[in-house]
Formats: C-alpha cells, structure tokens, sequence
C-alpha cells in the first residue's frame, strides 16, 4: 500500500516560491563585491539623513527630492545655500 503524502498545491507553490526567491536574493547579493553593498547602504543611510532633516520622505523618493539631494552632494553636502546667483 502506498502511504506517500502529498502537500496541498497551494503549500507546493509556497515552497518553490521561497527557494526561488532565496535564489534570486543569494544571486543578487553576489552580484556586487561587499564593499560595494557597504558603499550602497552607506550613500541610503545619508540619504535617509538628509531626507528626514528636511522632512521629505524617502520611499517613494519624488523625481524632485532626488534632484535636490544629488544638487546637495554635488555642492558639498550644503544644500544649495552655497551656490551664488550666477550658477
């Protein structure tokens, strides 16, 4: 007599759903050198900074916020009261 168990579909699909996504994750993760992901999660950490100083939200970020933020760094990290009228 066979007695073999067999999981519901759904619960099948769960799990290739999780092995696919831990796949997807692992590739991903090795996909930049770790001093790559140290230097990303570095620059979202200011970003973050800088958006909660000046109460912006930073997911989802406006087209404007990153413009204001990359206008930022570009002029020290300031904010734009550096710039002169002429630029």
């Amino acid at each position: 007599m066979n007695r073999s168990v067999t999981a519901p579909a759904k619960q099948l699909a769960s799990i290739e759903f999780d092995r696919a996504f831990a796949a997807a994750r692992q590739y991903a993760r090795m996909s930049r050198a770790k001093s790559t992901w140290r230097a990303y999660r570095c620059d979202w950490l200011q970003f973050e900074a800088w958006c909660k100083t000046l109460g912006l939200q930073p997911l989802p970020a406006l087209p404007e916020t990153i413009a204001m933020f990359v206008a930022s760094q570009a002029t020290g990290g300031l904010g734009t009261d550096n710039l002169t009228a002429s630029e």
